[in-house]
């Protein structure tokens, strides 16, 4: 279901200059008074409000407004605050007259119409939402805006709506628990779609009190859920967010049709995330250095830490090397490296430092710092190195 603003007689507001919702004092003003300004925009609806909406609601308003002034209007661009607002601009000659798509930088005479079409997706979103178009031009303050409002409301929450675990050693599995319910626990039938879930996590759905209404085996339905998920062994080393996409049975009276014209059903989709260690891990797990120029000393730091409470991790020992082994490597001439013991820890500090880089250091560097750990299952772990190199010449030109 889409929604739709109707026109009525329009009531002169130069807009951005104060407009109910927009920030300020509402400025009426009438056709004449419009001589203190070359050219400016008026509407009846600065701003519009939708009311109480569910989620995934796709609602859409037009804004009609018309030129005033004594000189041709040039807007310069049309955007909006929020990647989930899409505005289309379009003209006419007169309010009832053919319309055409708005092309940036043309000139629009006075008494010329523009509709700005504003459409705005309520995925994701939860309580007051105001959202802002904003149209840059030769206006009054140099731009104007109108403003849209929903109050979205969720039908099928999950609590917590995300999860973050604590870091996981990567022969471990460990488990979360969320809560997903309908506001006034009408029941419904819960499934996970799996999609953007690895075999090494596992959901599981289980319904509250369920209710079966059909006694020829239909699937249960509860007004609420506990979702359960384990997650390990053997996760991928590094930080991971997994999405729990969840659909009920119960379509959306507000969202949109899908593309084979089926409804679409209320859903959730809490969040996990987690960090995977291995019997040695380092974090970060990549330096980088950004831009580095002529003279200039800079250092990065990460930790490395042992996991395995058999196994005493010593100093560790280090080396800078190229990506391939063999390679002309003219970075490793100015890196120092250097490590400290962290108190109260199975683990070392490493420090990268680079001073004076040599000039024959390539624009874009990629190298390997190696740690040799002594552990006899990961006796070494490689980060990757970056950086930028600005020769001499080009950061005299910058200064």
């Amino acid at each position: 279901m889409r929604h739709r603003g109707s026109l009525a007689p329009i009531v002169l507001l130069a807009l951005g200059l104060g407009v109910p919702g927009c920030g300020g004092e509402a400025s009426e003003l009438r056709a004449e008074s419009g001589a203190s300004f070359p050219v400016y925009l008026a509407t009846r609806d600065p701003a519009h409000d939708f009311g109480q909406v569910w989620e995934g609601a796709v609602l859409e308003h037009e804004f009609a407004l018309k030129v005033m002034g004594s000189e041709d209007l040039l807007i310069e661009s049309v955007s909006a605050d929020c990647g989930c607002t899409v505005p289309i601009l379009e003209v006419a000659a007169t309010e009832d007259g053919p319309r055409r798509p708005y092309e940036n930088g043309s000139a629009l005479a006075p008494g010329s119409w523009l509709f700005l079409q504003v459409e705005y997706n309520t995925r994701g979103k939860l309580g007051s939402s105001p959202r802002s178009v904003h149209m840059t031009g030769n206006l009054p303050g140099g731009e104007t805006k109108v403003l849209i409002q929903a109050e979205v409301r969720r039908w099928l929450a999950a609590e917590p709506g995300r999860v973050d675990l604590p870091e996981l050693f990567v022969a471990d599995r460990t488990q979360t628990h969320f809560v997903v319910r309908s506001p006034d626990e009408t029941p419904f039938h819960l499934r996970h779609t799996g999609l953007g879930i690895p075999p090494e996590v596992e959901v599981e759905l289980e319904p509250r009190d369920p209710v079966t209404g059909d006694p020829d085996g239909a699937p249960p339905r509860a007004g609420v859920w506990d979702v359960r998920v384990t997650l390990g062994p053997d996760l991928p080393l590094g930080s991971h967010g997994y999405p729990i996409q969840l659909i009920s049975d119960v379509p959306n009276p507000d969202a949109p049709l899908a593309e084979d014209g089926s409804p679409q059903c209320f859903a959730a989709m809490p969040f996990v995330g987690i960090r995977v260690v291995g019997l040695v891990s380092v974090d970060p797990g990549r330096l980088t250095f950004g831009m580095l120029r002529p003279g200039e000393t800079v250092a990065r730091t990460l930790r490395i830490s042992s996991n395995d409470p058999d196994f005493e991790l010593g100093e560790p020992e280090l080396s800078l090397e190229p990506m391939r082994p063999g390679d002309d490597f003219p970075l490793g001439k100015t890196a120092q490296l250097s490590a400290r013991p962290v108190e109260g820890e199975n683990a070392w500090d490493v420090q990268l430092l680079f001073s004076e880089l040599d000039p024959a250091v390539p624009r874009t560097f990629l190298a390997r710092l190696v740690l040799r750990t002594g552990h006899p299952d990961e006796p070494s772990i490689q980060v990757p190195v970056t950086g930028f190199h600005l020769p001499t010449a080009e950061a005299g030109e910058g200064r």
